[in-house]
């Protein structure tokens, strides 16, 4: 086994280790907030309509940095150029911090706003701005994450997610004990606690990044430079970084559009405080179970970039093959047993889960028929982002978005489906997404091939 297959392998190892540790302790963080005495679905539709909000906000300042710094940073080292991946890092740092301070005021002087004439959910404004300066720390340590993932040094990066919510589950634990005793459980000043918390552990995780960073950009370097202009490095960085961004944003109002919808919508035939309960199952019980699959093979995705751009660089087509197999066989593995079991046993897992809150079942039976498509999708998306595609993805999500959009009115609208209407739309866009992106594989496979073919080798 080769240094680099290695690499690759040991990534996939350390970012699936610390997604199953993060999944189990976001769910003793859910589990602990869903039963807590006067938070429970209610709290949680309050937290999460805010949270959507902070999520597009932040996807737009760093969804797509660590991928495409570590693209960028894993092709200067294969061609032995070190001192050009600190340089590249120095402008990601300058234009990210700058970014993401202005999406940050942007959120917290317009909190009120959104809250009232957006969400239709007042209490979310407070959830906003203290949801607003973690912004600019996430933002930032995802430039340190791609930094670490071109390198090779991807148990940095998973280390620091653990710690993230490690802290995020410890400190939302005693500080919504401490503050629901003392409010006699107001449910409102609970949930403005728990999104503090995780503030908190977000700034924590950012010190860690950086600490870790400052250690290795003290190491000696090559002398070997393409001595790459600050305008070049720029111009690579924004086309790379622009689409993946613009997708991240669909991604996340795609959510949102659950967000906008689903209280709107219902609350005319079933009450706004019923309506606030689906929502609340929707987007902390159900997604979160569905997000677990996700996670697991996220760490296949962001392994598989600066691991495919290395081979197109190196032109090695055989080691191409190798990889893309073995991470669709590692998602097939993840993804349909996860299936199988939802779909079978969601009411077991929601009484066992949520004792206190067991509703859900049926919409989490119903949500796993899209776990094998989203987490195909993902693959796909690492691959076309390594061989410089990183277009397709934003295409795919535009038209799903569009889709879920229209059907979510129709569907949560209709009296016998209420609030499966969103699930069902969802499924619907996440199919027709992953078809979009599996086309253009496709298409890609046979332009690389034809190159190779050209260039005397085989795909």
């Amino acid at each position: 086994m080769t240094k680099r297959k290695e690499s690759f392998l040991q990534g996939i190892i350390y970012l699936m280790t610390s997604q199953v540790i993060m999944k189990v302790l976001g769910m003793v963080y859910s589990l602990y907030l869903t039963n807590k005495k006067g938070f429970g679905d209610e709290g949680n539709a309050i937290c999460m309509a805010g949270f959507q909000v902070y999520a597009l906000f932040l996807g737009i300042c760093s969804f797509g940095v660590p991928n495409s710094i570590s693209k960028m940073v894993s092709e200067s080292l294969e061609i032995g150029d070190e001192k050009n991946c600190f340089k590249i890092i120095k402008i990601a740092l300058v234009v990210f911090t700058t970014m993401s301070f202005i999406f940050c005021m942007i959120l917290y002087f317009g909190a009120e706003f959104i809250s009232v004439h957006i969400l239709s959910i007042d209490a979310s404004e407070d959830i906003l701005k203290i949801l607003a300066p973690s912004i600019v720390f996430s933002a930032v340590e995802a430039v340190f994450r791609g930094y670490f993932n071109g390198i090779n040094k991807i148990s940095i990066s998973a280390r620091s997610s653990v710690l993230e919510q490690i802290l995020k589950t410890i400190f939302t634990i005693i500080f919504v004990e401490k503050v629901g005793e003392l409010t006699n459980f107001d449910t409102v000043i609970m949930a403005k606690v728990s999104m503090l918390s995780a503030s908190l552990a977000t700034i924590s995780s950012f010190l860690y990044s950086f600490i870790k960073y400052r250690k290795l950009s003290k190491l000696k370097i090559s002398k070997i430079t393409q001595n790459k202009s600050t305008k070049r490095i720029l111009s690579e960085m924004l086309s790379i970084l622009i689409p993946l961004s613009i997708t991240s944003m669909f991604m996340i109002l795609e959510n949102n559009i659950d967000s906008v919808t689903i209280v709107r919508l219902l609350k005319e035939k079933i009450g706004e405080i019923e309506a606030r309960k689906i929502y609340g199952i929707i987007t902390s019980k159900v997604n979160l179970l569905l997000n677990v699959p996700l996670a697991l093979n996220g760490a296949v995705s962001v392994s598989l970039i600066p691991e495919i751009s290395r081979n197109v660089v190196k032109a090695n087509n055989q080691k191409f093959k190798r990889n893309i197999k073995f991470s669709v066989l590692i998602t097939l593995i993840i993804s349909i047993p996860i299936m199988i079991i939802y779909m079978f046993f969601s009411k077991t897992i929601m009484n066992i889960l949520y004792p206190n809150a067991p509703r859900g079942a049926d919409l989490l039976s119903l949500g796993s028929l899209s776990i094998v498509f989203s987490c195909l999708t993902q693959n796909i998306s690492g691959i076309l982002q390594g061989i410089g595609d990183s277009k397709t993805h934003l295409y795919a999500v535009m038209t799903g978005m569009a889709v879920k959009l229209i059907l979510n009115i129709i569907l949560i609208s209709n009296v016998n489906i209420l609030e499966k209407g969103a699930l069902i739309s969802t499924l619907v866009s996440d199919t027709l997404i992953f078809y979009i992106m599996y086309r253009k594989l496709k298409w890609n496979f046979k332009v690389l091939k034809n190159k190779s073919i050209q260039k005397g080798f085989e795909l």
